[in-house]
């Protein structure tokens, strides 16, 4: 049989709403809104305000300047050298401050890092300064030292020919360390913010520092000192004693000999070691910069076991200090009491 046709106004059932089943709705289409801005917007609109801001500070076709250090543009009295230039014509290399033959004695200077030329243009001027308003019968003094080598002059070959062929510059005679008449050396220490004025001349580095701090206490220039002067400049440690540090072992052998009176320091020799029935107290500081090998700690134990044993400990208010610094491959040590010591602030300039 054939079929038979459908008409074309007989509706189509849904079988899903005939189920109860909701039909899909149809997918919505987010439209953007053209007042809002968009990611990419604002990045591009970051970016362009970072650019104006750098480029409004400087003038249109002009790049900014650099702002100068305050070393620079301030007046501060000192010499305006670089490291490497002063290292090779100011300074004495770090290994001559332990030499048996010309044992050095000294100022050990610390200042703030980056700071150290400034401060040894300002350490040297005022160290020439005052020494003989201070001292005026101070004069330099230098060893007669025996020459390492004794050449016989017959095996030495000619060497004008050599100068013929080879002219060579000049170089300039540095002033410290060729000028016997210097009263003052400065030496590499070796360490950052830290100096180191030899004395070449006939005054003890402790005498010349409580001297120093007492009559800027009760003068007028102190001010002018610490502002101008010595602006660069904190802390005077005296060093009347110089070994070498390579161990431990080499500083308390050095040292440790130096100890066995430390209990007379300050005394007349008609006093006692023992004052109104008491011991005089003791006290050890040690100080390490740049000296990775050395341990605080164990270095005052191992100096400690060479004190007399008419003294005692105390941290707080010795009646005699012991200051030891070791920096580099140099050790220094310096007897004061402690009643100079806490008035005049540990040494510090800058304090006073």
């Amino acid at each position: 049989m054939p079929k038979r046709a459908q008409p074309d106004s007989e509706p189509v059932l849904d079988r899903s709403s005939a189920a109860g089943v909701a039909p899909p709705s149809p997918k919505r289409t987010k439209v953007a809104d053209p007042d809002t801005p968009t990611d990419q917007e604002l990045t591009n609109a970051e970016s362009s305000n970072d650019a104006a801001a750098s480029t409004s500070t400087a003038p249109a076709g002009k790049k900014q300047k650099k702002k100068k250090s305050v070393a620079k543009t301030t007046d501060t009295n000192t010499i305006p050298i670089h490291r490497g230039k002063f290292k090779l014509r100011y300074l004495q290399k770090h290994a001559f401050l332990i030499r048996r033959a010309d044992p050095a004695v000294g100022l050990l200077v610390s200042c703030s890092p980056a700071t150290e030329t400034r401060a040894i243009g300002q350490l040297r001027s005022f160290a020439d300064a005052w020494l003989p308003k201070l001292f005026p019968g101070a004069h330099a003094v230098y060893p007669d030292l025996a020459p390492a080598n004794d050449i016989d002059l017959q095996y030495v070959a000619d060497a004008d020919d050599d100068d013929d062929k080879k002219t060579k510059k000049p170089r300039p005679v540095p002033v410290d360390k060729g000028d016997k008449t210097a009263l003052f050396q400065m030496a590499d220490t070796g360490s950052a913010g830290l100096l180191f004025l030899r004395f070449r001349n006939s005054v003890a580095p402790s005498d010349f520092v409580l001297r120093l701090f007492d009559y800027l206490a009760a003068s007028p220039d102190k001010k002018q000192v610490q502002e101008s002067d010595l602006s660069f400049c904190h802390r005077f440690l005296p060093m009347s004693h110089v070994a070498s540090a390579a161990t431990q072992t080499d500083i308390v052998d050095t040292f440790g000999p130096l100890l066995s009176k430390v209990d007379t320091v300050g005394l007349d020799a008609n006093d006692a070691p023992a004052t109104n029935g008491r011991k005089r107290s003791v006290a050890i500081y040690v100080e390490a910069r740049n000296a990775p090998a050395i341990n605080r700690q164990s270095l005052t134990i191992a100096l400690g076991e060479h004190l007399p044993n008419t003294m005692c400990g105390n941290l707080k208010t010795p009646d005699v200090v012991i200051l030891v610094s070791v920096f580099k491959s140099v050790a220094g040590m310096s007897i004061v009491l402690g009643h100079d010591y806490r008035r005049l602030h540990k040494f510090n300039i800058q304090k006073l």
